[in-house]
């Protein structure tokens, strides 16, 4: 069974990411009816299927590139994945979506996605820590401080490939820049002088974000 590849959050990936190899989409059709799992395992069968459709992201991903014959690609002993050589790639799940991206280093040296629901959990509180420098300009406190988050995120993922260590909110500082309707840019600075490029869209009670270096490790 395929992935829902018309889900709006793939497209819109591909919208901020139209240099990477952008694939993934809903697996919700993957699974039965709530009725029909025992609640007690209801988290592992979630488990199971996410996993299976992370595989097929990947999957996916591979042949847009050129790299079927390429091994799976596993993890390492601090979680990331072991992307093909001379490729930077990142992934991101939430509820029943997942998507993933692929470049080559020449293009992208490092680059990270995540992805966020609307209405979800309220992050209004957390402004002070999660984003103290500010939020994107017009935007209400609550989608703000989730625009933020979500951003934030994209960019740790894109940062640890350069520097092998984690960043916490406080050390990336995001400058917005103007974009059209429900897109958002920013500019992050990061430990070492990194600056991280990043993109992120609102789209149907999701948030999307993409983070981009084109500064290999030294």
């Amino acid at each position: 069974m395929d992935l829902n590849s018309g889900h709006p959050t793939l497209t819109t990936l591909r919208h901020l990411l139209p240099e990477a190899a952008v694939a993934g989409g809903s697996f919700e059709a993957w699974l039965p009816p709530p009725s029909q799992i025992a609640r007690k395992d209801r988290a592992r069968f979630m488990r199971t299927v996410r996993d299976e459709a992370t595989s097929a992201c990947l999957r996916t991903l591979m042949q847009l590139a050129g790299l079927e014959d390429q091994r799976d690609i596993g993890r390492a002993p601090d979680g990331q994945r072991y992307w093909p050589l001379d490729y930077a790639g990142s992934l991101t799940h939430k509820g029943t979506v997942v998507l993933g991206a692929l470049a080559p280093v020449r293009t992208i040296s490092s680059l990270g996605v995540d992805l966020e629901r609307t209405g979800g959990r309220e992050l209004t509180s957390m402004q002070a820590s999660i984003a103290p420098e500010g939020l994107p300009p017009g935007t209400p406190p609550g989608e703000g401080v989730l625009l933020a988050f979500c951003c934030k995120e994209s960019v740790f993922k894109a940062f640890y490939p350069l520097e092998r260590s984690q960043l916490e909110f406080q050390d990336v500082q995001l400058s917005w820049e103007p974009g059209p309707e429900n897109f958002f840019n920013a500019i992050a600075s990061c430990p070492r002088d990194h600056r991280i490029k990043v993109r992120a869209k609102v789209i149907e009670g999701w948030v999307v974000s993409a983070a981009t270096s084109n500064r290999r490790a030294v």
